[in-house]
């Protein structure tokens, strides 16, 4: 009997720690070491924010948002300087392709490789047409170096409710990473309605299998 249930019990235990260790990832992310990832680089009726993210092994993502439009306005000037530093080693990150958002839709977003390039109908921001807009800088490395530090100057020129006004601001960015229980596909994996059933079997398994040592030992003092 004693047999039966350690054979059933080391394999449960055996496969929960299996699916628990393949979905163990360390995860880069990136952060502003002053505010965080995420940063309002400017505070009026409406809040323009700055997210960096990995694309690929050379690519990176600079997103600007506009969040909380409560007025018209229109974006007339985007610059975007950025350098990837490791070590002593500096590398200027070149604009592969700029992303414009219109609303909250992520399909067909057309691609430009100037901001001048992008018509003004789709910098013209306001609360009955775009409550959410954004442009994402695909930022590319020629460089093979794992970049661990950034530096990115950003240039905004902007009209708001008739009143042009001009941003102008550096971000120092630090790579980091941490260690985290991730789905294998990042959306689902049915693999994980799994652990819970072995966690729980498990724990059945070794009570009974207490339960069931204690009662021989007693029956053999008695």
């Amino acid at each position: 009997m004693i047999k039966t249930i350690n054979v059933f019990l080391y394999t449960c235990l055996s496969l929960t720690i299996f699916l628990i260790v393949i979905h163990i990832k360390k995860i880069d992310y990136y952060e502003n070491p002053s505010k965080g990832i995420i940063e309002n680089i400017y505070t009026g009726l409406t809040k323009i924010s700055t997210h960096f993210s990995r694309e690929d092994s050379l690519d990176y993502r600079l997103s600007l948002s506009f969040n909380h439009i409560q007025t018209q306005i229109l974006v007339d000037k985007i610059e975007i300087y950025a350098e990837g530093i490791k070590s002593s080693q500096s590398n200027v990150l070149k604009i592969k392709k700029i992303l414009p958002y219109s609303g909250m839709h992520n399909w067909n977003i057309p691609e430009f490789k100037k901001y001048s390039e992008i018509p003004s109908n789709l910098k013209i921001l306001n609360l009955e047409n775009n409550p959410y807009f954004a442009f994402d800088f695909i930022l590319s490395s020629e460089s093979n170096l794992e970049l661990e530090k950034f530096k990115i100057k950003i240039l905004l020129n902007f009209t708001e409710n008739l009143i042009s006004k001009n941003l102008d601001k550096e971000l120092i960015i630090l790579k980091k990473n941490k260690i985290q229980f991730k789905p294998l596909d990042n959306h689902s994996d049915g693999t994980l309605i799994l652990l819970p059933f072995l966690i729980i079997i498990s724990s059945v398994l070794a009570i009974f299998k207490f339960q069931y040592k204690r009662k021989q030992k007693k029956a053999k003092w008695e």
